[in-house]
């Protein structure tokens, strides 16, 4: 045990103590930061050309709600609601605390911290320079559109797609984010198009290089992933996209490929994932349409009865309607199936409905309850295992 350890008692979890101690790193150096502008915004009396101080910002997001599934043996009955094997009860989503400073219009940074479950789920400066920018720390980099450009607070259902939880799990990316590496280059006249570069981990760990590694029991870490990302807004209403990523193993050559790094199809070859996805997205008064569709190759398994690589693939569509500003309705159709067909209870479908009030209550700004159910559907579009799940949040940022 650290001499930090002994000195504080009550900081029983040294992963903790390792989190807190970085938070408190962070907020030093930002401290600092802000007293070196301060003082050049004192002295810009003197001297206008000096940098001004930097404009910090933060709120606080709470997702809090009620849930209830079936868990293969229906609801239960009003008469006796509490005899039943059903997973039921409150549920906390999130409870985060964002921070955001901006040194100056090209620099900024931002963390985000989840209290509940004591967990930094975001670090990172974004640097800009003309149609540049470049992002460095634990961030969403790019990825499946449904799953990384979306945040969790502006998603319109109250879960994601079964493929992307998939997806974020097989590649180890937790909440949807890794540290890495971003590029983003602007395209055409008026900037409506971008291409990002993101190589990051892909191991799924937050190195702290006590060497040797191994004596904690740690597996090796070498292991790096790439994603290369294509956007374009080509009308006020419409937009689309399309993502491909890749996850090496624990070689070099497992990501470059062995027959030089321009020979593309060799390179998508050699990697233990391959990962595409696209999307469209409509924008209209009232209306919202999102559209989205997702493979994905694992070579390290097989699907008999030849043993070609598995296959995951995807698919959803998601409509959003405003029957008032403060009152929406939703509905989403996803098709997924994990296992290449070699399994005919996959839960293929999924049906999503639900409906929302902004707002609520007491008038409270940037509040939000939703009721969803979401219900499983085998082959055939059939329920052949009571799964469905209802869901009550409600969701306020301060």
């Amino acid at each position: 045990m650290s001499n930090y350890a002994r000195i504080f008692p009550l900081v029983l979890d040294v992963r903790l103590f390792s989190r807190i101690r970085g938070i408190l790193l962070l907020l030093l150096l930002l401290l600092s930061f802000s007293s070196v502008y301060a003082a050049d915004a004192d002295s810009s009396l003197l001297n206008k050309n000096k940098p001004k101080k930097p404009q910090f910002d933060w709120h606080t997001d709470l997702q809090y709600g009620y849930g209830i599934g079936e868990n293969g043996k229906g609801f239960p009955s009003i008469k006796s609601p509490l005899e039943n094997n059903a997973e039921a009860g409150f549920y906390i989503g999130q409870i985060r605390l964002e921070s955001e400073i901006q040194f100056d219009s090209s620099l900024m940074g931002m963390a985000q911290f989840e209290l509940y479950s004591r967990d930094i789920r975001e670090a990172f400066l974004q640097k800009n320079w003309d149609r540049w920018s470049i992002e460095m720390g634990l961030f969403r980099g790019v990825g499946v559109h449904s799953g990384v450009d979306i945040d969790d607070f502006d998603r319109i259902t109250l879960q994601p797609t079964q493929y992307v939880k998939w997806w974020g799990s097989k590649l180890q990316r937790q909440y949807y984010r890794d540290l890495g590496i971003q590029f983003q280059r602007s395209l055409l006249k008026d900037r409506s198009m971008r291409l990002r570069w993101f190589i990051h981990n892909g191991s799924g760990r937050r190195l702290d290089f006590d060497q040797p590694s191994w004596n904690d029991g740690n597996s090796p870490s070498q292991i790096l992933a790439g994603d290369m990302g294509l956007d374009w807004n080509f009308s006020p209403f419409s937009s689309f996209g399309a993502h491909v990523g890749v996850k090496a193993g624990k070689e070099w050559e497992e990501f470059v490929g062995r027959h030089g790094w321009w020979n593309l199809p060799y390179w998508l070859k050699v990697n233990q994932y391959v990962v595409g996805s696209a999307y469209h997205e409509f924008h209209f008064p009232g209306l919202e349409i999102q559209h989205e569709f997702f493979a994905m190759q694992n070579r390290f398994e097989s699907t008999p009865p030849d043993g070609h690589p598995q296959m995951s693939w995807g698919l959803s569509s998601l409509a959003q309607f405003e029957i008032t500003p403060d009152y929406f309705a939703y509905a989403r159709y996803e098709f997924f199936d994990p296992s290449d067909g070699l399994y005919s209870s996959d839960r293929l479908h999924a049906i999503t409905v639900g409906g929302k009030v902004k707002r609520f209550p007491f008038g409270l700004q940037n509040s939000t309850v939703t009721l969803e159910l979401y219900r499983f559907l085998e082959q055939g579009l059939k329920e052949t295992y009571p799964n469905d799940e209802i869901l009550l949040q409600a969701q306020m940022q301060f």
